[in-house]
């Protein structure tokens, strides 16, 4: 039992100044085992992905993004599966900076649109392109939806169409 407990206080001694190091680092990452890890910037700020707010323009913007990312990995798929991979990848970080916008406006729209993200991955990851267009298809009319609400053509955050 001492032996033990003397092991614990000598790896503790070694690895305790490397954690504190880690956690002190200037840039703020956010973490997914599923997708991956996202850097914020060299700020103070500890929000995730989702707790970030962008004006409507900017989430119009990546929304359109994020729709021609996922056709291209969906173009890609059948040629080159581990480059639709990396495309996705790209579909998330995009994603990961309108997110926030999205979730704040509309919980239910912002779910769908994930639930058709997580199956265009899948599908990606599957090998499978029907998945894919499928997942594919649920986010382009979740977006559809969102974006009739909430077109993108003002400076704010949240200015909801009449």
């Amino acid at each position: 039992m001492t032996r033990r407990l003397a092991a614990a206080v000598v790896v503790l001694a070694v690895l305790g100044p490397l954690s504190v190091t880690a956690a002190c680092s200037s840039d703020k990452k956010a973490s997914s085992p599923q997708f991956g890890t996202v850097t914020t910037g060299g700020s103070s700020d500890t929000s995730s992905p989702e707790e970030i707010i962008v004006s409507d323009a900017e989430v119009s913007a990546g929304i359109a993004k994020v729709d021609d990312q996922i056709a291209l990995a969906i173009t890609t798929l059948p040629i080159d599966q581990s480059n639709a991979k990396v495309i996705v990848d790209q579909v998330y970080d995009t994603w990961y900076g309108i997110e926030g916008t999205i979730k704040k406006n509309s919980s239910d729209l912002y779910l769908d649109m994930e639930d058709g993200l997580g199956a265009v991955k899948n599908g990606v990851d599957q090998n499978d392109i029907d998945k894919a267009e499928k997942g594919s298809t649920a986010f382009s009319a979740a977006a559809s939806k969102y974006l009739q609400q909430w077109p993108g053509t003002g400076g704010s955050t949240t200015t909801k169409a009449p």
